[in-house]
């Protein structure tokens, strides 16, 4: 048999399907032929056997697809046949990534009709058929595609106010997303993200990253086993994270484990405040509440520094204001161990020393109770021996003149019978005693009220009326067989001061 041979007459691709949300047809494109024998003429009206082949990147490429026809010619040898129509022998067609590299297409015939192919040439597709590119950039579903680039591997810019990507997922299973991104390595560099969203306006109103949530879930949600859920950041004077609520919660931290909200500064130069808590409503700026034992606290402020402060309670608007208040029920509203400094008044409903016992420290405490007065009173006291003639000279301290006034005097005789008498009183910060008789030992007491400026301007005022919002409310209302909540602190809540 003579040797035959193919003469491409046409090449050319048509696109044969349309778009469609619910099905992608198969891809398809034409492809024709005259065959020929050896002497030139035409093999017309014979059923032929072709191999066509798909090559990737050169003529001796790998073969992505490869399918079989078996045409017949016309009274001119023309064939006509849809490569991505015939019976496939490998590789899919719609999976051909057109885009990539240059493509070969490889020729066999057995003009009998069989499979015994022969070889008729490769040529380079030096025009993709478009409906094979177009299909590949609608990308047929699912897509995967790789490769390296340092800059976008896919960009799409919207000039109007829609959005350039949208993910949508009608899945009700759990965990499903929309959008997904994903850093595969285990050790990616500083700062690499899965999902980053950029915002390049300069106004106050912009935002890198919009989460939203229709019912009680996350508008953002965060998850690590180590670092941070969320973290935001700030590099001039804006917010790292910022919370805010219409009715619910700016920002609720929860943990298992561990610590549920924490705030620190790295800075040793940086003086400004770690947390600041801010309300112009008639509520608490921090609220607190523990179920914990003895030995936690609902707020507890802990300083390292040097003469540090610790917690540091301020109010400054109303003569009813509370800098730091302190209720218990059952308990004691304030513990203080270690010393303690009052610099205004101290008012209480009864006061005692509480120290352990000198007889049995280890078992027993000793109590003694304060000395009250209505005055502001300062005690002064000793004892002295009259001279030969029945005169003693006590001497106070330098200050005492300048402290006290309204001084009051008493002397007890002690180791016999004797009068005893003040014969001179205070002057020049001394008074002196006199005895009827001889060497009298005599104890003396001095009591002077208070007058400096502090207590000039602090009187103690024995009777004072209750505030109005305080009436009705006691002290001790246990002591009147009346519930706590009638004590004067639970006035104020009455009163909607708190």
């Amino acid at each position: 048999m003579k040797k035959n041979t193919v003469f491409i007459i046409a090449f050319f691709a048509i696109m044969l399907f349309q778009s469609s949300s619910v099905a992608q047809p198969p891809m398809k494109f034409n492809y024709q032929g005259i065959a020929r024998n050896a002497s030139g003429g035409a093999i017309a009206n014979q059923t032929l056997g072709l191999r066509i082949s798909i090559l990737d990147s050169n003529a001796t490429g790998p073969v992505l697809y490869s399918e079989t026809h078996t045409p017949m010619t016309n009274a001119f040898g023309l064939y006509t046949v849809a490569i991505g129509g015939g019976t496939i022998a490998s590789g899919d067609i719609n999976t051909i990534p057109w885009d990539k590299a240059d493509k070969y297409i490889k020729i066999e015939m057995d003009p009998a009709g069989g499979t015994t192919y022969t070889d008729l040439g490769t040529k380079q597709l030096l025009s993709v058929p478009f409906a094979a590119y177009a299909s590949h950039a609608a990308l047929m579903l699912p897509y995967y595609d790789s490769m390296s680039n340092a800059g976008s591997l896919f960009a799409i810019q919207n000039n109007d106010a829609g959005p350039a990507i949208e993910g949508i997922n009608n899945s009700t299973a759990a965990n499903a997303f929309a959008v997904r991104g994903v850093v595969n390595s285990t050790s990616p560099g500083g700062f690499s993200s899965a999902v980053r969203g950029i915002n390049n306006g300069t106004g106050g109103l912009g935002i890198g990253v919009y989460g939203s949530q229709a019912g009680s879930g996350w508008g953002v949600y965060g998850t690590t086993p180590d670092g941070a859920g969320v973290y935001g950041n700030a590099t001039n004077a804006g917010f790292g994270v910022f919370g805010n609520s219409s009715s619910g919660t700016g920002v609720w931290g929860t943990s298992t484990s561990g610590t549920a909200g924490r705030f620190e500064s790295f800075s040793s130069s940086n003086a400004s405040d770690v947390l600041q808590v801010n309300t112009t409503a008639d509520a608490n700026g921090i609220n607190s509440t523990t179920v914990s034992g003895s030995s936690k606290a609902a707020i507890r402020g802990v300083t390292t520094g040097t003469n540090g402060n610790a917690v540091i309670g301020e109010s400054n608007n109303g003569a009813s204001a509370y800098g730091i208040w302190g209720i218990s029920s059952s308990g004691y509203a304030g513990v203080f161990s270690g010393k303690v400094i009052v610099s205004g008044l101290l008012s209480k409903g009864g006061g005692s020393f509480q120290i352990d016992h000198p007889m049995d420290p280890a078992n027993k405490y000793l109590f003694h109770s304060f000395v009250e007065s209505p005055d502001m009173m300062n005690v002064y006291n000793g004892n002295i021996t009259t001279d030969a003639n029945g005169v003693a000279v006590v001497s106070l301290p330098a200050y005492f003149e300048v402290e006290n006034i309204d001084f009051k005097y008493q002397l007890t005789v002690i180791g016999q019978f004797a009068q005893a008498i003040i014969s001179k009183e205070v002057a020049g910060n001394k008074f002196e005693v006199k005895t009827d008789k001889p060497n009298v030992k005599v104890s003396w007491q001095v009591t002077g009220v208070r007058n400096d400026k502090f207590a000039q301007k602090n009187r103690i005022v024995a009777e004072v009326e209750k505030a109005p919002n305080e009436k009705g409310f006691y002290l001790h209302p246990e002591l009147y067989n009346l519930p706590f909540e009638r004590s004067i602190p639970f006035s104020r809540v009455a009163s909607g001061k708190e």
